[in-house]
């Protein structure tokens, strides 16, 4: 099986709404293009991946605006890929992590490298 990134790119626009595919276009494409967003995302390689690390797609997905709650606006599916990908962008420059114990226990884990490396994989 093919797991290249048209793939990846793919297995994400299946899940995708259109008001997702419309938080994650990149700033001055206009509401027209959100119907070629779709091909715009797999015709761009990693512009889908770019977008859902990015600073301003996390803002908008968990910072609460004016208007409301902000998960109204995202699918349940896009709230979790921009953690997986704000975490991915984050473990690039972590030197450790915190491990869970329990309740009010951490210890740090300084094999941040094989973190990347599972992060890594599409």
């Amino acid at each position: 099986m093919n797991s290249g990134p048209s793939t990846v790119t793919d297995a994400y626009l299946e899940h995708l709404t259109a008001q997702d595919l419309s938080l994650l276009l990149p700033s001055g494409y206009e509401d027209r293009e959100l119907v070629r967003a779709a091909t715009l995302f797999r015709s761009r390689h990693g512009l889908l991946e770019e977008a859902l690390a990015s600073n301003s797609v996390f803002d908008t997905v968990f910072i609460l605006s004016d208007a409301g709650d902000p998960f109204l606006d995202a699918s349940p599916f896009l709230v979790f890929a921009v953690c997986i990908h704000r975490t991915v962008a984050d473990l690039r420059s972590a030197s450790y992590v915190h491990e869970w114990l329990g309740p009010g226990r951490r210890a740090p884990v300084f094999e941040v490298e094989r973190l990347r490396e599972y992060a890594a994989e599409p």
